[in-house]
C-alpha cells in the first residue's frame, strides 16, 4: 500500500478520468504545472502546462507493465515501462516521497503490480537542469527551433485541407492596384501591402536575439568561465531571426509592376531589401495563375486558409512567386488579367 499523497499533489475527479496535478518540477525553465491522468477510455496521459499548445503524451493501460520511481540527482523520476520494453518518463524533478506516493495510486488505478527490487531498472534520463547562463541560452535557441518546426508541421497538415483558387475577372472593390490598359497590353502597378501577420512574426523573431545582445552587453559577451560562447549564441540567434525577418520585410514593403506589352510579360519587384526584374515571352510561359506559397493562416485548425500568391510558370523553369499574403480575390484577378492579356490558354488548374 502506498503512502498518502502529499498536499502539494491535487487529485481531481472528472468525467474523463482521475487527474493528479503537481506543481512545476524543479529546474524547469518555463513555469507550468504537471498533470497526470488515468482516463476512462483506458489510457495514462501526462502533460506539462495547460492549454492546447502544451504537448501531451499517453500510453494505453493495457500496455503498461511497470510503474517505477528512480533517482534524478537529489530528486526523483517516475517512469512507466510498456510491453514493448520502452521506458517513458512521466514526472521528473520531484521529491522521491511525492513520486512514491503518486506511483502507488497510479498502480491501483492502472492495475499494475508493485515492482520488486529485482524488477527495477535504471530510470530514463529526464530533462536536464540548466545551471549556467550559456546552457540556458542554448536551451532557449533549441526551444525556438522546436517551435518553428511545430509551426511548419501544423502548416503542412493544414495545407492539405485548403480550397482551390478560382478565376476572378473583376477587380475587388478594396483593391488598390492601378490597372492601366493600353493599345498593346496592360500594366498593373501593385503598391506595397504594408505590415501584416508575417511581418509581425518576423519582428517577433528578433526579440530573442535582442534580449541575448542586451544581456551580452551587460556581461562583456563572456560567461562566468571567461569564454566567449555567448557571442556564438548571439550570432546564431540573429542569423535565424534575420533569415525570417528580411523576407517578411521585403514582402510587406515591396512595390510590384507587371506589364504585358505585346507578347512580352515584364515584372519589376523592388524594396529596400532587394530588387529583381524578369521578362518572359508568351511562348516561354506555361501559365500565370493564383496559388499558395505553402503557408496557411488562421487562429486554429478549423479556419486555416491558404496564403495566396501569384505564380508565373515558365517552360522548364522553377515557378516565380509574387505578392504572397495579398487578398486571395485580388491575386486571382491579377492572374486572370495577365493570362487574358497574354492570351494564354485557360487550364482547369488555373484560377
Amino acid at each position: 500500500m502506498s503512502a498518502t499523497l502529499p498536499s502539494q499533489i491535487e487529485v481531481l475527479q472528472s468525467a474523463d478520468g482521475v487527474h493528479f496535478r503537481l506543481p512545476p518540477p524543479a529546474g524547469v525553465y518555463h513555469a507550468g504545472h504537471h498533470e497526470v491522468c488515468v482516463t476512462t477510455d483506458g489510457k495514462l496521459r501526462w502533460q506539462t502546462g495547460s492549454g492546447s499548445s502544451a504537448p501531451a503524451q499517453e500510453v494505453a493501460l493495457d500496455d503498461i507493465v511497470r510503474i517505477a520511481v528512480g533517482p534524478f540527482g537529489d530528486l526523483a523520476v517516475l517512469s512507466v515501462e510498456t510491453r514493448q520494453g520502452v521506458p517513458r518518463a512521466v514526472c521528473t524533478g520531484y521529491p522521491r516521497a511525492w513520486l512514491e506516493a503518486l506511483a502507488g495510486d497510479l498502480r491501483r488505478h492502472c492495475r499494475v503490480p508493485t515492482p520488486t527490487s529485482s524488477d527495477l531498472k535504471p530510470a530514463p534520463p529526464g530533462p536536464r537542469v540548466f545551471t549556467s547562463r550559456a546552457e540556458r541560452r542554448a536551451a532557449a535557441i533549441r526551444e525556438m527551433g522546436e517551435t518553428l518546426r511545430a509551426i511548419y508541421e501544423q502548416i503542412q497538415s493544414a495545407g492539405a485541407r485548403v480550397p482551390e483558387f478560382r478565376e476572378n475577372p473583376e477587380q475587388p472593390a478594396n483593391s488598390r492596384v492601378i490597372h492601366q490598359v493600353h493599345d498593346n497590353g496592360v500594366t498593373l502597378i501593385v503598391p506595397a501591402g504594408g505590415p501584416g501577420p508575417f511581418f509581425l512574426f518576423g519582428c517577433a523573431m528578433c526579440i530573442l536575439p535582442a534580449i541575448f545582445t542586451l544581456a551580452g552587453l551587460s556581461t562583456g559577451f563572456h560567461d562566468t568561465e571567461g569564454s566567449y560562447g555567448p557571442v556564438v549564441m548571439i550570432v546564431i540567434s540573429w542569423a535565424i531571426a534575420l533569415a525570417v525577418f528580411l523576407p517578411t520585410y521585403h514582402h510587406a514593403f515591396a512595390r510590384v509592376v507587371l506589364a504585358v506589352v505585346g507578347d512580352e510579360l515584364e515584372m519589376l519587384e523592388c524594396s529596400k531589401v532587394r530588387a529583381r526584374r524578369r521578362g518572359w515571352n508568351r511562348a516561354d510561359l506555361t501559365d500565370v495563375r493564383a496559388g499558395d506559397n505553402g503557408w496557411v493562416s488562421g487562429s486554429d485548425d478549423s479556419n486555416m486558409t491558404p496564403v495566396a500568391q501569384l505564380h508565373i510558370l515558365p517552360n522548364g523553369e522553377k515557378k516565380v512567386g509574387l505578392l504572397a499574403g495579398r487578398d486571395a480575390a485580388e491575386v486571382c484577378w491579377i492572374a486572370t488579367v495577365l493570362r487574358r492579356a497574354l492570351r494564354l490558354p485557360h487550364s482547369p488548374s488555373s484560377c
